[in-house]
């Protein structure tokens, strides 16, 4: 599924549906928002503890550790670096861009679990030498087991480069700092 900034909000949980209520209400006013896909790289998550799927197979990679899919391996995510938001952030402020606008902020391309799985073994293999492998546990189904490509065509209008960080690059810049 492909989302686009104008598609109706369709809330499949408690935490997306106060999202959505929070974004009706700034939207009367003149900010800008923000809709970022899955965020990661080191600083992207809000707490100590917060950690990303790409985080998580890095860490049990690094520990020669198996990495588990629970559910549905072939659901796609789409992954924006960090850099990639604060990049589009200054862009905003430097083109002086106004607001009562929404703007998908996105790679625009997901990775299913399974691919994302095995490019990190790949690359965890190259760089620190560690063999790890891939565990589908079916045990659990999760309710959310569909792809989402967020479309950044908006985005991209203002700054068509665009995103500039390849997902391969932020996993191995993710993998050399946690050495």
């Amino acid at each position: 599924m492909q989302l686009t900034e104008n598609m109706e909000l369709l809330p499949d949980n408690l935490y997306g549906s106060l999202k959505a209520e929070a974004e009706q209400e700034v939207l009367k006013t003149s900010a800008i928002i923000l809709r970022p896909s899955n965020i990661y790289g080191e600083g992207g998550g809000v707490g100590r503890r917060a950690s990303t799927v790409i985080e998580q197979f890095i860490e049990s990679s690094k520990k020669s550790g198996d990495l588990r899919i629970v559910g549905d391996e072939s659901r796609g995510i789409d992954f924006i670096h960090v850099r990639d938001v604060v990049l589009f952030v200054e862009k905003l402020i430097a083109n002086q861009i106004k607001g009562g606008q929404i703007f998908n902020v996105s790679f625009g391309e997901s990775i299913s679990l399974a691919d994302l799985a095995e490019l990190v073994v790949k690359r965890a293999e190259a760089i620190c030498g560690v063999k790890s492998k891939i565990i589908f546990d079916k045990s659990e189904e999760r309710t959310l087991n569909l792809t989402r490509r967020v479309d950044n065509a908006r985005a991209r209008e203002i700054f068509p480069d665009f995103p500039t960080i390849p997902l391969e690059e932020g996993i191995d810049e993710l993998l050399k700092q946690k050495e």
